[in-house]
């Protein structure tokens, strides 16, 4: 069997329930039915199954078939199921606005405690990755943003938000790749100041102001956020009130915070 042809029919498939085109709560055709809708062998068609199984996306019911899973059931941290999900431009607010929710829970706490806790070497390559986003080359910052963020995490010496540093460089790579490219018409990075203040901020052991830098950061992915659902025509609530520069970053750091 080729996994080739297992791996394409997952994303088939994978993409049909998140666009809803296979509803949420719907019993799938039968075996061989779906197997000759989709074109594959019902070998084919049955790993297939195990695999969106294993996500969270679909689940086999005695006596039914196999039911597509409510998205409550999806596991979000799977990078596969993230990337069908915001191939819909208008599930991508929501889920931003969520990822946001998260990072906003843990980011000001991580950024105090590195502020007290990160080895002096540490704090330098926190450093570095903040002032190579103000030099870096387009196509290039994602890797050197979601480096800083990460960076940040693990100074934290905190076992449990190391123990979070896999999932949530899914989380970031998620909310960069999608809100870039409907926030902005170009492919030019624009720098974001507040990541070279954080770590500066690191650097001096001043915990209060890396808190303080972290929660702004936070306020303007979100308020950019709530342009972009207006952009997409999605409505999530009023944009927040305060100063947001209008070409902020928007996800891991680069425009996106």
């Amino acid at each position: 069997m080729s996994q080739g042809a297992v791996r394409e029919i997952v994303s088939r498939i994978g993409s049909d329930i998140a666009a809803g085109r296979l509803e949420q709560g719907s019993i799938l055709p039968k075996e061989a039915d779906l197997a000759a809708l989709y074109g594959v062998g019902r070998s084919t068609l049955r790993e297939a199954v195990k695999v969106l199984s294993a996500k969270g996306m679909i689940r086999t019911v005695r006596r039914f078939g196999s039911q597509v899973c409510p998205s409550e059931d999806w596991n979000f941290l799977d990078p596969d199921v993230l990337g069908w999900f915001t191939d819909v431009p208008e599930n991508v607010p929501g889920l931003v606005l969520s990822i946001i929710e998260l990072r906003s829970s843990i980011e000001p706490v991580a950024a105090a405690l590195a502020a007290r806790r990160a080895k002096p070497e540490e704090a330098a390559e926190i450093l570095r990755n903040a002032e190579a986003l103000m030099a870096t080359l387009p196509g290039t910052p994602f890797e050197v943003d979601v480096a800083f963020h990460l960076g940040v995490l693990k100074a934290t010496h905190n076992v449990l938000f190391r123990g979070l540093a896999n999932s949530y460089e899914i989380l970031l790579r998620a909310q960069f790749k999608a809100c870039w490219p409907v926030l902005w018409e170009d492919t030019r990075y624009h720098p974001d100041e507040k990541h070279v203040h954080l770590a500066r901020a690191i650097i001096a052991r001043d915990a209060t102001r890396a808190t303080r830098i972290a929660n702004d950061m936070m306020r303007a992915m979100r308020h950019n956020t709530m342009m972009m659902a207006r952009k997409l025509g999605v409505q999530t609530g009023p944009i927040p009130r305060g100063p947001a520069p209008a070409r902020l970053m928007l996800a891991v750091g680069g425009k996106a915070g």
